[in-house]
């Protein structure tokens, strides 16, 4: 069973695949960067478990791609294409969001490197963990830093004490849930939140804290995000985003509608940037296999006002 992770590094695999296939029937050159083959190679495994619809579905998508880098005049005069996968390890330190890179080398040697993020029926801006956060904002003081971590951990534990008490046998969420809906987001999810917007709220007027947790969340390079969904993919355009000085943190979200949300926070930049913090648990666990506390989260930034922010063209397949 393929999971939702696993499905979007088998679209990045579609994706890379189709552009390789695509030069070779071209007779351009193809050549790979570093981390290509070994990530071809893993997420192919991923693809060829998918069940039939989806195999078809990313392979419209990857094709609504290749008509899109036509379109945009990409292969013309092409002598060859550098097909560049990023591994998690580089777009952490590195690149920000980027997936991939397409080095395109023309006839006259001439290079043009174009970075793009792949995703599959998601519209989240990467997905940061949340003892990391100060280091995201650039912030390295071991005192700060031991404060936010302290406040994170108590947060954990005081969640797992209290299910240890009240629900002994449990040993999944969906336990918990079943006897007490919402009992994560009272007792983990809001103090998890509450620590979140202390930190940051203490440094929201940091212009170098506000810069680098901006370029964390929404990448460090200009890119492109190819997202696949049913009927089309969608190109969205990261270009020349105008950077920060400072933010506004309000907790909890509250949607037009006037719906609360104790699962999440909104940073609002001051280049007009609102962007909805959503914290879930990354496991279906509550316990490891040594039975120590399976302590494991991610957040999920999504941009409420995205369409008003970049240019985002919409591409039927």
């Amino acid at each position: 069973m393929v999971n939702s992770n696993e499905r979007g590094r088998a679209f990045e695999y579609k994706i890379a695949k189709e552009v390789e296939d695509f030069a070779r029937k071209q007779k351009l050159g193809v050549e790979f960067g570093k981390s290509t083959e070994r990530l071809n190679s893993k997420q192919k495994a991923y693809f060829d478990e998918l069940d039939e619809d989806s195999k078809q579905n990313f392979g419209k998508g990857a094709k609504a791609f290749i008509f899109w880098l036509k379109e945009q005049d990409f292969f013309k005069d092409l002598k060859t294409i550098v097909i560049d996968r990023v591994a998690d390890d580089e777009a952490k330190t590195d690149t920000g969001a980027v997936d991939l890179r397409l080095i395109f080398v023309n006839k006259a040697n001439l290079k043009e490197i174009v970075n793009f993020s792949i995703k599959n029926e998601s519209d989240s801006l990467c997905h940061p963990r949340l003892p990391s956060v100060p280091e995201q904002c650039g912030i390295k003081n071991a005192e700060i830093d031991k404060e936010y971590f302290d406040g994170y951990t108590n947060a954990w534990y005081a969640f797992m004490e209290k299910v240890k008490k009240e629900f002994p046998n449990a040993l999944t969420y969906t336990e918990i849930d079943e006897q007490y809906e919402g009992h994560r987001e009272k007792f983990l999810y809001k103090p998890l939140q509450l620590n979140l917007v202390k930190f940051l709220d203490a440094h929201k007027s940091d212009p170098q804290v506000a810069k680098a947790f901006f370029k964390y969340l929404v990448g460090k390079n200009n890119y492109y995000v190819i997202k696949n969904t049913e009927k089309v993919i969608e190109l969205k355009k990261f270009f020349d985003i105008k950077e920060p000085k400072k933010f506004e943190i309000s907790y909890p979200y509250i949607d037009k509608k006037g719906k609360t949300y104790f699962t999440s926070c909104l940073l609002s930049f001051d280049n007009g940037w609102k962007i909805k913090f959503r914290v879930h648990t990354a496991s279906s666990k509550l316990y490891k296999l040594d039975g120590d506390p399976y302590i494991t989260e991610k957040m999920d930034p999504l941009c409420i006002n995205l369409f008003e922010k970049i240019l985002i063209k919409v591409i039927k397949k």
